[in-house]
């Protein structure tokens, strides 16, 4: 009798044991009773989101889904209700595609690939295909990270691969998979911090200065992933190894550079290793520039790399690389310099910035990137609200147009013109302002958080999630990067996630105040009342100090009472704050003064004021018609 064949699509999931063979080899009634819990940990998950078991192969399962979503829903609740017995040992490996039922077999590629993935997975982790990718991730209900483009045994093409990354799994790069990528090319690098062959401290913000200029021309290269600089700085000094770093980085390998200044003669001595499959030093050379021509030696240095790890240029990458520039030391010294002090974060950092700034325009008003840097120190200080938007508009707007007149491609400041006109609520500009930050720069961390939260705010959500995860990825040891992370899985309702985002965050810089307003507001939807005042009571006795005892208040009085005499308090000297005012007005059920406070921060051009209402927490205060006009005004619809 002949047996009948039918195709169809569904998604494929395989499931088996980490360690299971080793296990049946020393002790096989343990192995057979992990067996039997096993079955009973993934039988019932799998059917109840509509799964079908199709059968098991010693260790392994083998299962059938109608819907990508309900594979994937069902492998991450078995890796999270995983108990002590498997904890950390199933693989599970996911593809969408056609399949071919004959009788009680099953074949194709579906199976083939989804079977590959399981093999190459982390235990612990969830491995899928870009199919399922396309499938699940509008639906915001899931952390995902790119893995790579894998070549799989037995499957002709690469296949583009990534993973969940809830609470408690394993990061998604391992030498493992290194070995599984499609040429194994070397696609994405980190530039470690300069060592100061001067010896001479006082050297330390040029030698800091080269690293920063360094790492910003190879980030210009469109095909190289490339770790951005408050991420490398945290290995400063380290005593960690190459293969350690690069796991916890996800890359595949390192530029290694030590820098000697004598007086206005510059020499860089730089070297290029490999990270995977094994530690490999690849090429090594040194160079020797007069600082007028620093810019000829960086693009040197980055010729030389891509040209060793056989990078795909563009002709526009091309023709950058082949430019010669030169710059006034004095002036290019002066610049460096401010970049130091503002990077300190102090009020005398501050002041000292500003006056290097504008000693280096004074000795060359042609150099365009201190022009960016005026733009953005001044930006800086308006949304830490040290200075007000309309005495700092003008000096940015300014700077920026100084600097693009010399150089329109610059990438900083098409970044700061974006973000102008987000605080002039000009969505449109603010977008191809992006848009040109990312083409000059793909590796530009905050252009691309910062467009994530665009198109978050501008209700396009799915194209944001892309932008704010290679931000991450770019810069993963970055709390800021991790809070505007968090911000997008808020205002996505992914409260668990942001708040496990924040709490990454706050480990690297428990002072970030961005960090600590994102863990309240994740916080207090969630009815977390003593984290909302924990957070609020750090933002307020630490970074905007005020005479108010807040975990007192609310102890003593609840927390309408407590926010309200917050909001109170913060009347008498708003510092900027007037968003956030609203909120507490708003909390303490005193909608009228909240909504006073609505229209002065747009009078301000509160660049936070589009985030209040694009949350739930705003929804009590969108029918007034003072609102509604506000929000027509900011081009945002409620």
């Amino acid at each position: 009798m002949k047996t009948t064949s039918r195709k169809k699509l569904a998604a494929i999931m395989f499931t088996d044991i980490a360690g299971y063979t080793a296990l049946m080899g020393s002790n096989e009634s343990a192995a057979m009773e992990l067996l039997k819990v096993n079955r009973s940990l993934q039988k019932p998950l799998i059917e109840n989101h509509g799964g079908i078991w199709l059968k098991e192969m010693g260790d392994g399962v083998m299962a059938s889904f109608d819907s990508a979503y309900m594979a994937v829903k069902s492998a991450l609740e078995i890796q999270e209700s995983a108990g002590e017995e498997l904890k950390s040992m199933i693989r599970i490996g996911i593809h969408l595609g056609d399949i071919t039922f004959e009788g009680e077999d099953i074949f194709g590629d579906g199976v083939n690939i989804a079977s590959r993935l399981e093999s190459v997975a982390n235990p612990g982790g969830v491995y899928f295909s870009e199919s399922v990718m396309k499938a699940i991730h509008s639906t915001g209900d899931f952390i995902t990270a790119f893995v790579g483009s894998l070549q799989l045994k037995n499957v002709e093409a690469p296949v583009k691969t990534y993973c969940l990354q809830h609470k408690g799994m394993p990061a998604p790069v391992s030498s493992k998979i290194k070995h599984q990528l499609a040429g194994s090319k070397m696609e994405s690098i980190a530039i470690l911090p300069f060592d100061n062959l001067s010896g001479n401290p006082d050297q330390q913000y040029f030698v800091d200065g080269m690293h920063d200029a360094l790492i910003g021309e190879i980030s210009k290269i469109s095909s190289l992933r490339v770790i951005s600089r408050t991420s490398t700085l945290r290995y400063r000094n380290t005593e960690k190894g190459i293969p350690q770093i690069a796991e916890e980085l996800h890359v595949d390998g390192f530029i290694e550079a030590s820098v000697l200044k004598v007086e206005d003669q510059v020499r860089i001595q730089v070297q290029l290793i490999q990270a995977y499959p094994e530690e490999k030093h690849l090429w090594a050379d040194s160079y020797d520039k007069k600082i007028e021509n620093i810019f000829d030696l960086h693009t040197a240095v980055v010729r030389d790399v891509t040209d060793k790890i056989k990078v795909q240029l563009t002709s526009k990458e091309k023709t950058q690389l082949s430019e010669s520039k030169t710059v006034d030391p004095e002036s290019y010294k002066a610049y460096l310099a401010g970049k130091h002090e503002f990077e300190k974060l102090s009020e005398e950092g501050f002041i000292k910035a500003l006056e290097y700034f504008e000693k280096s325009v004074e000795l060359d008003d042609t150099f365009a990137p201190v022009y960016a840097e005026l733009a953005n120190y001044y930006m800086f200080m308006v949304q830490m609200r040290l200075i007000s938007v309309p005495d700092a508009f003008p000096k940015i707007y300014n700077n920026n147009r100084k600097a693009l007149e010399i150089n329109p491609d610059l990438a900083e400041a098409n970044y700061s013109m974006a973000l102008m006109s987000w605080f002039e609520w000009d969505w449109v500009a603010s977008d191809k302002g992006f848009k040109k930050v990312l083409q000059s720069n793909p590796n530009h961390v905050l252009g691309n958080g910062f467009y994530a939260h665009l198109l978050m705010l501008t209700d396009r959500m799915d194209q944001a999630f892309p932008y704010i995860e290679k931000a991450v990825d770019l810069d993963p040891l970055n709390d800021l990067a991790l809070a505007l992370y968090g911000v997008v899985l808020t205002h996505n309702g992914q409260l668990d996630e942001a708040i496990e985002i924040a709490k990454k965050s706050m480990a690297i810089n428990p002072q970030n105040i961005l960090t600590l307003r994102l863990m309240e507001f994740a916080s207090y939807p969630n009815g977390d009342m003593e984290t909302s005042v924990q957070m609020l009571d750090l933002v307020y006795s630490n970074v905007f100090p005020i005479d108010i005892d807040i975990k007192r208040e609310y102890s003593e009085n609840g927390y309408k009472a407590m926010v309200d005499k917050l909001a109170t308090l913060l009347e008498q000297n708003s510092k900027g704050q007037d968003i956030y005012i609203a909120m507490f007005f708003n909390r303490a059920g005193k909608q009228e003064k909240a909504i006073q406070w609505i229209e002065r921060a747009f009078e301000n051009h509160d660049a936070d004021m589009p985030y209040f209402f694009r949350t739930k927490e705003a929804e009590n205060l969108k029918a007034d018609p003072r609102v509604v006009d506000i929000a027509r005004k900011i081009k945002l619809p409620l």
